[in-house]
């Protein structure tokens, strides 16, 4: 069962530590109203009004879909995040990024600013994806759990009618109906999900040249290059479609809003000494691009989440767009490996790819046992060839009814 608490006062997020977990690396006033059980142990939440009376709590059961909104404290009540301390280093040709459980790092807490220049987005395509609820599902869960206000864009290849009414729930959410002209067509047979998933390499491209005083447009060549829209978007978050949110958005905002100065501040180090080699003295240098993945369980990076940056991660994704062009390997997540082994790192690599351990307090590839716990992560990757599949369907009906508070229409199970 998730109980939500919704008054319009400062909400406590606190993290009880069981005897067999490690304590989670945050701990501050939160954004998520919700009682439920985390990766790493029992969330709970104590709201309470100025006067410290108890507050009106709604309940989402078997038999109710209700789900309250999540409120959020002002950021001048809140105290600094702190949270397991980044360490960067190189490997396998990446930025690696871990955790030291051992040593938490407290950060200013900051959100609104933090969450300026965001934006999230999905791609659906293909027969296979839009005959299905999966976008209306995972946008559902982004609102509503998630507590993202700010902008998502669709990116689809069609003017669905179902898609237009999910841009007119959820204000703030935009469809971008890319032309038959920015389809690599020969990409068929044994690479024909390349076709959809090389979009992923044009986020950047199609959501800083989005008019946002229209909230559908269709998109040809020319779109973007006569693009003259000046946008305000610096972060992009990805998301694949069979993901549901699960907790708040914001302590993964937060994160990565710190960790990009991090990275950028590593890559600049490893250039001044790239620069002060004798051999590299009289060489001119651009500084590599980059974009923030997590660890696959089975290849160094996965491409089910990521974040771009909209001026530092462009040469990345061209160069992952063409490997994809090549047509040599049949996933993006292949192609991936691929772009990790240009250039000898750090001085002779054009893109340096940002590969965070999948720290189960953001990512979650979801098991029969976490469902049935009710366990909680931003990103739950539900994977429709794998884990939609194994987990019976009955469990996956209850996760999304008593611990996402979905309504019937929005379970999708079954529809892979």
């Amino acid at each position: 069962m998730t109980t939500f608490n919704n008054v319009g006062s400062m909400v406590l997020f606190e993290i009880k530590e069981t005897a067999s977990d490690k304590k989670a690396p945050f701990k501050t006033n939160s954004t998520v109203v919700a009682t439920g059980t985390l990766s790493t142990g029992i969330a709970t939440v104590r709201v309470e009004s100025q006067t410290g009376t108890p507050a009106m709590t709604s309940t989402s059961s078997a038999h109710s879909h209700s789900h309250s909104p999540i409120v959020r404290a002002a950021d001048e009540d809140k105290p600094p995040m702190e949270y397991a301390k980044p360490k960067l280093e190189r490997d396998l040709g990446t930025i690696r990024v871990t955790f030291d459980k051992r040593v938490k790092e407290k950060v200013p807490y900051n959100m609104d600013g933090e969450m300026e220049g965001v934006a999230m987005t999905m791609i659906s395509m293909g027969t296979s994806a839009t005959n299905t609820v999966q976008l209306e599902r995972c946008i559902s869960t982004v609102r509503n759990n998630g507590g993202w206000g700010g902008p998502i864009f669709i990116i689809t290849d069609g003017m669905y009618p179902r898609y237009q009414e999910v841009t007119t729930m959820y204000p703030n959410t935009f469809m971008i109906v890319v032309g038959k002209s920015l389809f690599n067509n020969e990409m068929t047979g044994f690479f024909r999900k390349l076709k959809f998933k090389r979009f992923k390499t044009q986020l950047n491209d199609f959501i800083t040249s989005f008019d946002t005083s229209v909230t559908i447009a269709n998109y040809t060549d020319e779109t973007i290059l006569n693009s003259d829209v000046i946008s305000p978007i610096e972060t992009i978050v990805y998301m694949d479609m069979d993901i549901v949110m699960a907790a708040s958005i914001d302590p993964f905002l937060h994160f990565i809003h710190h960790l990009k100065v991090k990275v950028r501040d590593f890559i600049e180090n490893e250039q001044q000494v790239c620069a002060s080699n004798t051999r590299n003295a009289k060489t001119e240098r651009k500084t590599p691009s980059y974009a923030i993945m997590f660890q696959d369980i089975s290849s160094p990076l996965h491409s089910g989440v990521f974040v771009t940056d909209t001026k530092e991660s462009n040469d990345c994704l061209a160069l992952w767009r063409e490997l994809m062009d090549k047509r040599e390997l049949a996933y993006d997540q292949q192609t991936l490996k691929q772009l990790i082994e240009l250039g000898s790192p750090p001085c002779d690599q054009r893109c340096a790819m940002v590969r965070m351990e999948r720290w189960k307090e953001f990512f979650i590839f979801p098991t029969k046992k976490f469902m049935e716990n009710g366990q909680l992560a931003p990103f739950v990757h539900i994977t429709n060839n794998a884990r939609a599949k194994s987990i019976p369907e009955e469990v996956q009906i209850d996760y999304f009814n008593n611990t996402l508070g979905l309504p019937v229409e929005l379970y999708g199970v079954g529809t892979f």
